[in-house]
């Protein structure tokens, strides 16, 4: 169901300096379970699905999987909805504040 290496490149891109040992410490996890799952020795077991869930997300976890369920698909798309809203937000707010600025001068 899970494809932990394309977890692992994933990891690698959000996490390009020390992957595992952040991955770790972002998890709670034993380094050296990490390290297995990054060099393809292990995967990580089901009770870490919650945590790496929680901490990275749903699109996170959908990218490890090569059939995902309907369910966790619509949950990625809330999620990145969710990310575009935040970044219109803060445009919307820095030319709001220009404008402003400009009204001043």
């Amino acid at each position: 169901m899970f494809d932990t290496q394309l977890w692992v490149d994933e990891w690698r891109r959000v996490h390009p300096i020390k992957p595992a040992a952040l991955v770790a410490q972002n998890l709670g996890a034993p380094v050296r379970s990490v390290e297995k799952w990054f060099s393809g020795e292990a995967s990580p077991s089901l009770k870490w699905l919650g945590p790496i869930f929680t901490m990275y997300g749903a699109t996170f976890v959908l990218r490890g999987m090569r059939n995902p369920p309907a369910w966790l698909c619509e949950a990625s798309r809330r999620e990145q909805r969710e990310r575009v809203a935040l970044f219109q937000n803060a445009i919307d707010a820095e030319f709001s504040d220009l404008e402003y600025a400009e009204c001043e001068a």
